[in-house]
């Protein structure tokens, strides 16, 4: 591996969000967050790949590998990964008693699964896609994922007075007005 990158976004979103953790739940969250890119990690290794870097920005963590000659099915498997690392985390975890921490990653596994990219699912339902308007089918998509998380978050905020499901879709709408990206 030839570089790790951490940007002063990610930095601050993670001391804001280990500020603002009133339940002990950003530890399971970063928790969760490591196995599931181990589970990107190990996939990206399996197919014998080489890492070229990890970068750490915005809300989110990339790992960097040469993608060159996989297929879309070899693409799609490296986006399934992690979800199916976090899902197997949340089992596990849920078996053994540790419910705070197979929350968090059942949690963040639901989220990854969303057809929107720059999330694990709109980048499985793009890699899937073969025919030429790929590309708008996951934008659409992205867009419709991005209102809906953001409907809900507002209505389950003034509910309960926890509003991170809609910050979780006004980060999906922000990715989506600057192409698509987790800066």
């Amino acid at each position: 591996m030839k570089y790790l990158e951490m940007s002063y976004p990610f930095i601050i979103c993670c001391c804001i969000f280990y500020a603002i953790d009133r339940n002990g739940s950003a530890l399971n969250t970063i928790a969760a967050a490591l196995i599931h890119e181990c589970g990107h990690f190990l996939m990206i290794l399996a197919l014998k790949r080489k890492i070229k870097g990890i970068r750490f920005r915005g809300i989110g963590v990339s790992i960097v590998y040469n993608s060159f000659g996989l297929t879309e099915k070899a693409e799609a498997a490296v986006y399934a990964a992690g979800p199916a690392f976090g899902a197997a985390a949340a089992i596990t975890a849920e078996l053994i008693g540790e419910h705070d921490f197979a929350a968090a990653s059942e949690g963040l596994t639901l989220i990854n699964l969303l057809p929107a990219i720059p999330l694990d699912g709109g980048y499985i339902l793009k890699s899937l896609l073969t025919f030429d308007n790929a590309y708008t089918i996951t934008s659409t998509l992205s867009f419709i994922t991005a209102l809906s998380v953001s409907s809900v978050g507002v209505i389950l905020g003034y509910q309960n007075g926890n509003f991170t499901l809609f910050a979780v879709g006004v980060t999906l709408f922000i990715c989506h007005i600057r192409g698509n990206v987790i800066e």
